[in-house]
């Protein structure tokens, strides 16, 4: 859906009104709209606002590129069928084998689609060191190729997305296998993580970037819970 907006916001349907409960929230973003759902009477809302705005904007949605996504993971064969009668035919739940992308993070139901994207993810960091080991870098200037380039790539998704420790682990040996390559003697884990004034390289550890950076989404979530009177 073609949108105006360049930034998250929350839309409603009429003129906001905190007495009125036909409310439908829809999280856009660039061209992309996410929008939650409950029941069909949601949908038949959502159909009257997307009616209006192609109506304001003199632009047409294109239903065959719309997925729709069970929160749950059940199949739900009746929204199915009922979002299949208005050409959304692309539904994703724990059955699909691969995982729903959204915004650059995998939505995963299944543990099948959990492998599949974290070895999707491998593999771009595994292509990716393999290329940079070519040239003839430092071992500093290693470090900061993998921490600057190509576990950058991680971030994004380790924020949100949840893998085992054992999948963790084998990004950390991509990473210091890269760092030790051509290099004898090999130098272990714990000295390639010191930060460098204490002897070290400075490696970010996938694992713990990991949990620093969902700690940092839940911190807040925990503090307002606790501030709350409710």
């Amino acid at each position: 859906m073609n949108t105006i907006t360049n930034t998250l916001q929350t839309l409603t349907l009429d003129p906001p009104s905190p007495t009125d409960a036909n409310q439908v929230k829809i999280l856009a973003y660039a061209d992309d709209t996410l929008v939650y759902l409950r029941d069909a009477e949601d949908f038949t809302l959502l159909q009257q606002a997307i009616t209006q705005y192609m109506r304001a904007s003199n632009s047409l949605l294109d239903y065959h590129k719309t997925t729709a996504i069970s929160l749950s993971g059940r199949p739900l064969g009746q929204w199915h069928s009922h979002l299949a009668s208005h050409n959304i035919t692309h539904w994703h739940d724990r059955t699909s084998p691969s995982p729903l992308i959204y915004l650059g993070y995998p939505f995963c139901s299944s543990i099948t689609q959990r492998n599949v994207a974290f070895q999707q993810m491998h593999d771009t960091v595994r292509n990716t060191t393999h290329i940079h080991s070519q040239r003839n870098v430092s071992i500093r200037g290693r470090v900061t190729i993998l921490n600057t380039l190509i576990y950058s790539k991680l971030w994004h998704v380790l924020r949100l997305s949840v893998f085992t420790k054992s999948q963790l682990l084998s990004l950390r040996s991509l990473g210091t296998s890269f760092i030790n390559n051509r290099i004898f003697p090999r130098l272990s884990f714990d000295t390639l993580t010191l930060p460098r004034n204490r002897g070290g390289l400075g490696l970010l550890d996938p694992l713990r970037q990991q949990q620093a950076l969902q700690w940092r989404w839940v911190c807040p979530l925990l503090l307002l819970a606790i501030e709350s009177p409710v």
